[in-house]
């Protein structure tokens, strides 16, 4: 059996800068290849519906009350008043969980509330921030 051999393609960049690498910007030699197509476009996705349907209803009412409304309460120093779990006098929960979860995101709308000089915080924002 006869082998016929393949011509080089014009088109084909194996050797065609003496073997040098070629250098390909970031989004393209690390996040457009099929195993980070499917991962980008489900993060992509999840921040849009995170932000347009931010949060039609709740399971539990921990979620709001007893949760982002303590920590918005400390930072905001607002006259919340808290449920018997997080009461001064006799804490039953702590709080250490809460500003783990949401003291960064709370402080970070803190923050920008006063460099832009906003009076009252959007609730959707005050909603959104947090998640």
């Amino acid at each position: 059996m006869k082998t016929k051999s393949v011509s080089r393609q014009t088109g084909d960049n194996n050797n065609n800068n003496n073997g040098k690498k070629v250098k390909r910007p970031f989004f393209i030699k690390y996040i457009y290849q099929p195993d980070f197509i499917w991962y980008t476009i489900g993060v992509i996705v999840r921040i849009l519906w995170t932000l347009v349907y931010s949060q039609q209803g709740y399971i539990h009412p921990d979620e709001f009350f007893q949760g982002p409304e303590v920590v918005f309460d400390d930072i905001f120093q607002t006259n919340f008043t808290r449920t018997h779990e997080f009461h001064p006098a006799a804490p039953l929960r702590s709080v250490a969980i809460l500003y783990l979860l949401y003291g960064l995101p709370v402080s970070l709308l803190s923050w920008l509330s006063t460099i832009l000089h906003w009076s009252s915080i959007p609730f959707h924002l005050k909603l959104i921030f947090p998640r």
